[in-house]
Order: C-alpha cells, then structure tokens, then sequence
C-alpha cells in the first residue's frame, strides 16, 4: 500500500466486513474483503477473513445447518432465513408458527431476529437488513413487511405502517403493536400508545414488557392506578429471569412519583435478583 490513508481504508473494509459476518451477511462480506485484497493482494488479515466468510458460506448453504429439534428450533430457523435475506422463505415458516400456535419464545425471535450490535445507526440497520429486497420479495401490504419497515424506519415514516397493522386480524397479528405502542410511547403519543399495547396484550397476554409499556404510558396520562396495576400485573406473570427486570421498572415508576424509599427497596429487590438495568424511560417527553 502507498499511504496510511490505504492503510486506514482496509482497517474500514476489515470492520464492515466483520459487521456483515455478524448477521450473516456472508456475501455484502466476501464483496468487502475482495476490496480489500485489490487493495493489498498479500495482507494476511484479509485472507483470513475471507476464508472465514468462504466457510460461513458453505455452512449455510448445507440444509442441516438449520435447527433441528428442540422446542425453539422453528423460530432460530426463521432467524437464519432472516440474516440470510431469504425473507420470503422466512415469513413462509412465520406463518406456519403462528398457524401452530406461537410460544412467547417465537414471538421474541418475531420481534428481533437480528438482534443488532449497539451502536448501530438506522440507516445501517436498514441496509443490512436487505429492507429494499424485502420490499421486491413479499411486496406492499405483507403484515411482516410492514412490521419490519416500521420497526427499521421508526419515527422515520413508520407510523403509517404501524397504523395498518392496527388493522390486521389482533388474534393473528395484535403481538406486533408491542413496538409499535413503544414507538407511541417514547414520541409522546401517550393515547395512541395505550390503545397500541393494549391490543398487544390481547394478542399475548403473558407479554411482560408490554405490560410493563402499558404501565409507563398511562404513569404519563397521569392515570397513577392503573399504571402500577398494570406494573403488579406484569410482576405477577413475569418468570424468574424476569422479576428483577420488572421490579426495576417499576422501582422507576415511584421514584418518578417521589416515594423514594418504595423505589429504593424495589431496586434493592431487583439487584438481589440480578437486574442489569432499569428498563424504563417514562416516555422521554412527560
């Protein structure tokens, strides 16, 4: 290489390559890394990323590298579908997982199936996502389309989509306004949040988060009541790996009202429990 602004230049292709790889975006990677080989044909770091990539390829083009058993084995596939772009297989298998009745396990993978580094910005997202391909492949109207455009574009254009998933069968698609009563919730559209996780909740009743959402948009109506029955009710579904989390949230919810000590042996509680963080934000606005 000539200068250190080609050295600089391959440590960028060998971080977006790296990226890429994360998500299973095997092709977007091994693109990167033939730059960087045309960039310097001998460096070492780049032939061995691209024989890790050359690996990863192989893997999954092997059927048996899908899950196979277990009881979360459908809902990984569907994540592999997804990291791969092969987005109409993906909702195909959806599909069928919700026709059989989906565990709050699946419904999870739903919500996430990239579960993104921190750090990552919106238009990153968007990009390795494949949302343009998505687009072409299950084209305008497909629920998971619009979930998935609403939940990448965010306050960005994503409400109008949110707001037609409002209007899809709540038995079949109501899990999806979880995020999207979130959405509401952290742009201060307290009303339109409420109505949201509410139908989120009919949809999936054992949804802790989104009873813990529901408790903080009405803590921002000023429905003090209902907020912390909302709260108990989700302390009282939540499982073991969930307590500290809620007891957290809801620690938040007094502290934000001035019973100080309520919230302070609540986080105590929670700590005790392992809670890493408070999961809470009071909608950001009120």
């Amino acid at each position: 290489m000539d200068d250190a602004g080609d050295q600089k230049r391959l440590y960028d292709l060998h971080a977006r390559a790296d990226a890429r790889l994360r998500v299973d975006d095997v092709d977007g990677a091994l693109t990167l890394l033939g730059e960087a080989l045309a960039l310097d044909p001998r460096d070492e770091v780049s032939r061995r990323m691209r024989e890790t990539a050359e690996r990863r390829r192989d893997q999954l083009a092997e059927p048996a590298a899908a899950p196979a058993g277990g009881p979360n084995s459908r809902s990984d596939e569907f994540t592999a579908l997804m990291r791969r772009r092969r987005h109409r297989e993906a909702v195909a298998l959806a599909e069928l997982i919700l026709s059989a009745g989906p565990s709050l396990h699946d419904l999870r993978v739903f919500w996430d199936p990239w579960s993104w580094p921190e750090g990552l910005s919106r238009a990153e997202r968007i990009e390795r996502s494949g949302l343009r391909e998505m687009e072409r492949e299950l084209g305008e109207g497909n629920p998971w389309l619009l979930y998935y455009r609403a939940d990448l574009k965010g306050s960005d254009g994503g409400f109008d989509d949110y707001d037609r998933i409002a209007g899809l069968p709540a038995q079949r698609y109501g899990w999806m306004l979880m995020k999207a009563g979130r959405a509401a919730l952290f742009s201060g559209r307290f009303e339109k949040a409420e109505e949201w996780l509410q139908r989120a909740l009919e949809a999936c009743s054992l949804d802790w988060r989104a009873r813990c959402l529901l408790a903080e948009t009405r803590l921002c109506l000023g429905r003090t009541k209902p907020a912390f029955d909302a709260m108990d009710a989700a302390l009282a579904q939540a499982g073991p790996g969930e307590k500290g989390q809620v007891l957290a949230w809801s620690g938040e919810l007094y502290l934000w009202i001035g019973e100080y000590r309520k919230a302070l042996s609540l986080f105590e509680a929670a700590c005790g429990l392992g809670a890493r963080h408070a999961f809470a934000w009071k909608g950001r606005r009120c």
